[in-house]
């Protein structure tokens, strides 16, 4: 009886997965050692966390960083957040530099921010995240050339609530749906919209490819297009859960990141790219 016992908690190390539960592998995290494994890009990311993720987990977000730098998407972002994360710490690396620069800090706003393994974070209405990044500064977006991406697992219905951007008079952003509405301004003060929207759950993409070509996709695919004219790049930090420091939202996030302009063949190559990273998590929303 005894070495029956012994034998079943041996075995109950091995299933424990991130440190977190039964989710989603059952590797220990320090099974795969650093050094080759990977594609650089990512292989610089998974060095820069201090407790690496479970190796079916870090083969899972390899393959999507891989997809992304095949896809030459790679090297057209400026910031990539993987906030859908087994473990807290490494939801707040920046993934572009490797962890070097604009981890998120939380602005606490009267309330917090809460974190939940393998789905990402939620807002409460009142806490955001910064990032320190300004685009204004950016060698990789322009007025004319730009894009913000995220992807959203909860609903919110509500005016001015801003899933994540910058401004200072010039909006780069996008908001939750208003009633049926979901807003979008690249790099402009005008606000266009799309209708018909029930839910903002969904991986929100707003584009802008001209000054007076904007674009907003759902789910890899185009949903609205606008001439509204650009004014210019926003002179202030990109926040995660707010606008700057404007409309905090209680949406739970999972991805963002902010890029270059997109088009519709963009949006759905990376769509399907972070779409199959979420369903590997068993987290998927299509």
């Amino acid at each position: 009886m005894k070495k029956l016992l012994f034998i079943f908690s041996f075995l109950l190390t091995f299933i424990i997965i991130d440190g977190q539960g039964l989710l989603p592998g059952v590797v220990s995290s320090q099974s795969v050692a650093s050094g080759g494994s990977y594609c650089d890009e990512y292989q610089a990311v998974y060095d820069a966390m201090t407790d690496p993720p479970a190796s079916d987990t870090a083969a899972a977000q390899n393959t999507m960083v891989s997809a992304l730098v095949d896809g030459g998407y790679w090297t057209r972002m400026d910031l990539f957040y993987l906030l859908a994360n087994g473990r807290l710490a490494n939801s707040k690396l920046e993934w572009v530099s490797a962890g070097v620069s604009y981890t998120l800090a939380e602005v606490a706003g009267g309330g917090a921010l809460s974190f939940t393994v393998y789905e990402g974070w939620t807002g409460d209405g009142t806490a955001y995240f910064n990032t320190a990044f300004n685009p204004n500064t950016s060698e990789v977006v322009s007025q004319n050339d730009v894009s913000v991406g995220g992807y959203i697992r909860t609903d919110q219905d509500g005016s001015n609530k801003y899933v994540m951007g910058a401004y200072d008079g010039t909006y780069l952003t996008f908001t939750t749906r208003n009633g049926t509405s979901v807003y979008y301004r690249v790099n402009t003060g005008s606000a266009p919209s799309v209708g018909s929207q029930a839910t903002a759950i969904g991986h929100w993409l707003a584009s802008r490819t001209g000054a007076n070509v904007e674009e907003l996709f759902k789910n890899g695919v185009s949903v609205d297009t606008d001439t509204n004219a650009s004014t210019g790049v926003p002179n202030a930090l990109f926040s995660l859960f707010a606008l700057t420091s404007l409309g905090p939202v209680s949406v739970q996030l999972s991805i963002a990141y902010l890029m270059d302009g997109t088009n519709v063949t963009d949006a759905a190559a990376i769509n399907t790219i972070l779409e199959t990273y979420m369903d590997f998590l068993g987290k998927g929303i299509q």
